[in-house]
């Protein structure tokens, strides 16, 4: 494969990649305003941390968009399920539930929406969670959206606008996990032509001993 097309697909997934984290990222800042809005009205819940958690809201959200290997549309689903939840349930939404409740909608949603994802115990490494109670999580969050996951076209479109045109307060920190992965596709991009190179030398190597016993 030359340099050239190596370079094609690694803009592309690394296009794909951001936007997957810029949207999870925007999913991150709705919950967390959603969260913020009952921090004097919430109940203890399995959403609920004791103590707060010491990872921001936009790093939790930029690790989980970038290891869960999913479409960004997986966030914008999710954003729609926690505004459900929040309008039936607004007891559950605090500053220390936030954490919990994105992993907890993200993983309904990609189970729901996409055809392939990874297991609850890679998930909960990837959350920061037990697997137990992340499998408790997502059936206490099912029951509260009353099983109703499915969202319409328009639905979703309407959502989509909202979340992308989120103007954000931290973006300095956005754009630093953005060029974190630009960095880490760039030395994808290297580690594969290198590869490529040796293997050309090998080849080379292999047919002069050829030539050599002929």
């Amino acid at each position: 494969m030359s340099s050239k097309k190596i370079q094609q697909q690694d803009n592309n997934i690394d296009s794909q990649l951001i936007n997957t984290i810029s949207t999870a990222v925007n999913l991150g800042s709705f919950i967390e305003t959603l969260c913020s809005s009952r921090s004097k009205t919430s109940v203890d819940s399995i959403f609920k941390c004791i103590v707060p958690v010491p990872i921001t809201i936009t790093d939790y959200s930029s690790r989980i968009g970038r290891y869960m290997n999913c479409d960004s549309s997986s966030f914008v689903i999710a954003s729609i399920y926690a505004e459900r939840v929040f309008k039936k349930h607004p007891e559950y939404f605090c500053p220390l539930s936030a954490h919990k409740l994105m992993c907890s909608l993200i993983l309904i949603s990609i189970k729901f929406n996409e055809d392939i994802y990874y297991s609850n115990s890679y998930c909960s490494e990837v959350f920061g969670v037990g697997t137990e109670e992340l499998n408790q999580m997502e059936l206490k969050l099912i029951h509260l959206l009353n099983y109703e996951l499915f969202v319409n076209f328009e639905e979703f479109e309407k959502k989509k606008l909202i979340l992308n045109s989120l103007v954000k307060s931290n973006d300095t920190e956005k754009n630093k996990s953005l060029n974190e992965v630009k960095n880490t596709q760039n030395n994808m991009t290297v580690q594969i032509l290198e590869k490529e190179i040796e293997e050309e030398i090998q080849d080379k190597q292999y047919k002069e001993q050829e030539e050599e016993q002929e």
